[in-house]
């Protein structure tokens, strides 16, 4: 009997990558069965994929609500402005799911579509990506590696000005918080407001956000418009209750 003293030991699979694809292959039975089946059952579906993610990517239980989901949230090593961005989208979700209304097909559509651009940010494996020397060192300076292929014909740039651009450029935009996250936060408020039953004080801060929504771009206007009329058809929803 002869033992293989060189066998190579199979890799682990790695489980970032385990969670993609198992969601991968839900998020496509969902989508292959969405017009054979009815509201309820999509409902249903849309909620079970969303969960299983979060549950299967933090390790915990999947009996949890969107609330406390985002509290786990809190805890974890996440980019701030992703983490706003998908504790937000929980604080849709949560409205939605208790709401006695049933999405209309296109709007669960939007919100798998959001679910989607998040999960690819929550699932992306950084050390899949080959990085170059230069590559590590312009990571660590936080300096975009396009910045670096600009040239100005018929000069020569200094290599230390095409360094400190970039990061002067970066310190005036982490000064406070731009338009669009300020509306973002104060719909997150709103929608916390609602779920307390501070109708009054969620219409108040509506009149607000479509102020600040007024002074934003066309382009950022596209990104909170359906969160606004979200918050506006609850506020509707819920005067009537």
């Amino acid at each position: 009997m002869y033992l293989n003293l060189f066998k190579r030991k199979k890799k682990k699979p790695d489980r970032l990558e385990l969670v993609k694809n198992n969601t991968l292959k839900r998020i496509g039975a969902f989508r292959k069965h969405f017009s054979k089946k009815n509201k309820d059952d999509n409902f249903i579906q849309f909620f079970h994929v969303i969960r299983l993610f979060f549950a299967e990517l933090f390790k915990i239980k999947y009996e949890f609500t969107f609330e406390e989901l985002g509290n786990e949230l809190e805890r974890r090593r996440i980019d701030k402005n992703l983490k706003e961005k998908i504790i937000f989208f929980l604080k849709k979700l949560s409205v939605v799911e208790y709401s006695d209304e049933r999405l209309p097909d296109s709007e669960l559509k939007k919100l798998l579509n959001e679910f989607l651009k998040l999960f690819e940010k929550l699932t992306f494996n950084e050390q899949k990506v080959k990085e170059t020397r230069l590559d590590k060192i312009l990571k660590f300076l936080r300096i975009n590696k396009p910045a670096m292929q600009k040239k100005e014909s018929g000069k020569k740039q200094n290599i230390l000005l095409i360094l400190i651009q970039p990061i002067l450029s970066k310190l005036k935009i982490h000064f406070g918080k731009s338009k669009l996250e300020q509306v973002h936060g104060m719909l997150i408020k709103a929608l916390d407001m609602l779920d307390n039953n501070k109708i009054q004080k969620s219409k108040q801060l509506y009149v607000k956000i479509k102020e600040k929504y007024n002074q934003l771009d066309v382009e950022d206007k596209k990104d909170v418009y359906d969160d606004i009329l979200l918050l506006y058809t609850e506020i509707v929803s819920a005067n009537k209750d």
